[in-house]
């Protein structure tokens, strides 16, 4: 009775035995495939903890070597990037690690405003103003008076085959270091529009208007 019955034992026993295989099998690679996942999100948290402190880096330093800019020559040690606006068909360059953001005003003879921060914290406008049937100096000694600024230091100049008005603007209302908020300015028009380019970098009104950065974006200023 016992001989006859192993046979059939066996035959019981066997499906059970290859199913607890396969289901250890399978077990063992869903374990490995968690394994397998867990550790690529380990590494990818890695590489971006890598690359934010790279990126970081990269900018203390950018921030720094703009500190220290005096001259357009200069730049060189930067990398640039072409802005491009096909609105109103113009161009310019600014350093790769600069960003930027787009603004359109709904009324007003401001009609385009591109905002620039730099990693030393400064900003930089591109304006696009309307000009209304005014000259380029009727125009900024009417407006800027109007928006609560003192229009100083205005006077036209030849900027490498530009013709470009330089000015110095200090509002009426102060930061909170008890500072005016005051911007280096420099205009040239084409057509019925001004194109005021600005920045905020500078200590005194000679350093905001002759700007490295800021003329170097006239400089790569293309009006197409």
């Amino acid at each position: 009775m016992a001989d006859g019955n192993s046979p059939k034992k066996l035959k019981i026993f066997l499906p059970f035995a290859v199913l607890l295989f396969v289901g250890v099998i399978i077990l063992q690679r869903f374990s490995l495939k968690n394994q397998i996942e867990d550790l690529k999100s380990r590494l990818n948290v890695e590489r971006l903890n890598a690359s934010s402190l790279q990126i970081q880096i990269i900018l203390a330093q950018a921030a720094a070597a703009e500190e220290k800019i005096q001259r357009v020559e200069e730049l060189s040690i930067f990398i640039m990037r072409t802005y491009s606006n096909s609105e109103f068909n113009f161009s310019l360059d600014f350093p790769e690690v600069w960003n930027f953001r787009e603004e359109k005003p709904e009324s007003g003879p401001l009609k385009f405003s591109l905002v620039i921060n730099s990693p030393a914290g400064y900003n930089y406008f591109v304006e696009i103003y309307e000009l209304q049937n005014k000259t380029p100096r009727e125009f900024i000694v009417s407006y800027y008076p109007a928006q609560g600024y003192k229009v100083l230091d205005l006077k036209e100049e030849n900027l490498s085959g530009k013709k470009v008005i330089r000015f110095y603007t200090e509002h009426s209302s102060k930061d909170v270091r008890g500072l005016p908020y005051s911007y280096g300015n420099i205009a040239l028009q084409r057509g019925d529009y001004l194109f005021n380019l600005s920045s905020s970098r500078g200590r005194t009104p000679q350093e905001k208007m002759n700007n490295p950065f800021l003329e170097n974006m006239v400089l790569t200023l293309r009006l197409e």
